[in-house]
């Protein structure tokens, strides 16, 4: 995904799932909608530890929006 074809959305993890995965839950407007993420580049290389309740930043690409990556883990 280039940095110009994504959309980004802070969110809240829900739920670690198996092979990487997480649940995170994300507010579109006055919804609230749920994608599956995997952890992406310096995030994964440098083995930073993500736990449910965490506050991240996520990027959805604007063709399937139930999949993305997490691009920064909050304090």
């Amino acid at each position: 995904m280039s940095e110009r074809d994504h959309m980004e959305f802070e969110g809240r993890v829900i739920k670690t799932c198996g092979g990487g995965f997480y649940q995170v839950e994300y507010d579109v407007g006055s919804t609230v909608a749920v994608a599956l993420c995997k952890l992406g580049g310096k995030l994964s290389y440098n083995h930073i530890r993500v736990i449910p309740d965490d506050i991240v930043k996520i990027a959805l690409s604007p063709h399937d929006t139930s999949r993305g990556m997490i691009t920064f883990r909050g304090r």
